[in-house]
């Protein structure tokens, strides 16, 4: 006959078993999403507003309608940095750090705006690809706020800004020598370029589709040798790698990211240049 004692140990040593072979589903679901970052970097815009639990459903009274953020991401961090317009002059500045979770990015952060305007503050949200929300809260106040990506184009030109350099240059089939691009880069602040190839100086207004696939770009010369002309083009952009497929000026627009002789387009590979 066992000794109760090692049926005891038995069940002990069963239940063991049975927690080290049984697999916990939420580890498939992180394991599906760990690797699929949600696209929310870029400009954000909506409202705030102060907002009492005790209204249930009742609308948040807009005390601060304007509100904006951008988002970038560093590695796997992302920081969202908000400005907030609140009827005066200047505008509260309040910065998140957001890390994903799932499908979504949680953000958290505390900001201290003095005795005068609230003191000491605490922010939480959550963004997907669609929405930005959240609340805030105080010794003093509670809110919450409500935003939405901006233009999709919009966003997309965002993303362009900055100084790019030529890494590569391939005209009509003809695969260009660094030596003949060294120096050459292009320069995009809003929805201006300017573009820099050896003396020459070229500028304009630059316009992009981002729902067209692949997207498209357009240089509108206002100034230098080609000013009065449009060049039509496709883009590809990869972090810090642009790709530029370009038709020449009265060229058609290229339908993929290649040249070939006496086709009237170039190809342009550029690298954005660190600050």
């Amino acid at each position: 006959m066992k000794s109760p004692r090692w049926s005891v140990l038995s069940c002990i040593l069963l239940l063991i078993g049975i927690s080290v072979t049984v697999t916990n589903p939420l580890d498939s679901v992180f394991a599906q999403t760990k690797d699929t970052a949600p696209d929310i970097t870029g400009t954000w815009s909506g409202t705030w507003g102060a907002y009492s639990p005790s209204q249930g459903t009742t609308p948040p009274k807009s005390i601060c309608k304007d509100l904006t953020a951008k988002v970038e991401r560093k590695d796997s961090v992302w920081e969202a940095v908000f400005e907030g317009d609140c009827g005066r002059p200047y505008k509260y500045t309040i910065k998140m750090e957001g890390r994903q979770v799932g499908k979504v990015v949680m953000f958290k952060g505390t900001t201290d705006l003095g005795a005068k305007d609230g003191g000491v503050f605490d922010w939480i949200g959550k963004a997907n690809e669609k929405e930005f929300v959240g609340f805030f809260t105080s010794a003093y106040y509670t809110g919450t706020f409500n935003l939405a990506r901006k233009n999709l184009t919009t966003n997309e030109l965002e993303k362009l800004q900055g100084n790019w350099n030529f890494a590569s240059l391939e005209v009509e089939g003809s695969k260009f020598p660094e030596a003949a691009f060294k120096g050459s880069h292009i320069v995009i602040k809003g929805d201006s370029f300017m573009s820099v190839a050896g003396e020459t100086t070229y500028s304009g207004v630059v316009i992009v589709d981002a729902t067209k696939n692949p997207q498209t770009i357009d240089m509108v010369f206002t100034d230098g040798p080609e000013k009065g002309k449009t060049s039509f083009g496709i883009y590809e952009l990869n972090g810090d790698k642009l790709k530029i497929c370009l038709g020449l000026a009265g060229k058609e627009r290229p339908k993929e990211f290649l040249t070939k002789p006496g086709s009237g387009h170039a190809l342009e590979t550029l690298e954005r240049e660190k600050p």
